[in-house]
């Protein structure tokens, strides 16, 4: 079993190095692109959120998993561009660095969840990110409503061409899985720290 895990946690390291490397621009501290379109292989023009969402929260799990250096520094850098791109209401826009885009509740939720997670764990200095922290969980309560519905998560999509698709994006899935399963996991997270 231990061989089993420690082969299984190398795998998920190298996976995520992989694809960290795939999106990331020429500088590791900048957010990073959303993909490769499957069918002709061309490269995303934007730092989709959700993309970046994701990428945060498998990196968090890998190192939940074991530790890596590797994959925790690339963690540190990221989170680093990203809370250089956060928006004064805390959130991060659907096209992080260009702040016309709409705030975009899934992907806030997921970068939540690895600034929370980074903390709590001691891999991120407290200092340092819990002032994005603490905004970003402030922009995120804004965006639940009364009743519990919550507003602005994009609705899934492949890679697109050019920025306007992203910012034409709809946001009418206040019931979608993946989203409102991200602000849940940000909520448990942050319940962890002492902000």
């Amino acid at each position: 079993p231990d061989d089993l895990r420690a082969t299984l946690l190398a795998f998920a390291t190298d996976q995520v190095l992989r694809i960290d490397g795939h999106l990331s621009a020429a500088a590791p501290a900048a957010p990073r692109k959303h993909g490769a379109d499957a069918r002709d292989g061309a490269r995303s023009c934007c730092a989709w959120s959700r993309a970046n969402g994701w990428l945060l929260m498998a990196k968090v799990e890998v190192l939940l998993a074991g530790p890596s250096p590797r994959v925790l520094a690339s963690l540190l850098d990221h989170l680093a561009a990203m809370v250089a791109t956060q928006s004064s209401d805390g959130r991060w826009h659907q096209i992080v660095d260009n702040a016309t885009t709409f705030l975009e509740t899934s992907g806030s939720a997921m970068a939540v969840y690895a600034l929370a997670t980074a903390i709590d764990r001691g891999w991120a200095d407290a200092a340092t990110f819990a002032p994005a922290l603490r905004s970003a969980w402030a922009g995120l309560q804004r965006a639940i409503d009364a009743s519990g519905v919550v507003t602005g998560i994009c609705k899934g999509f492949g890679v697109h061409d050019d920025p306007e698709s992203y910012a034409a994006a709809a946001t009418s899935f206040e019931r979608s899985g993946p989203g409102l399963g991200a602000v849940l996991r940000a909520a448990l997270a942050v319940r962890a720290v002492d902000l």
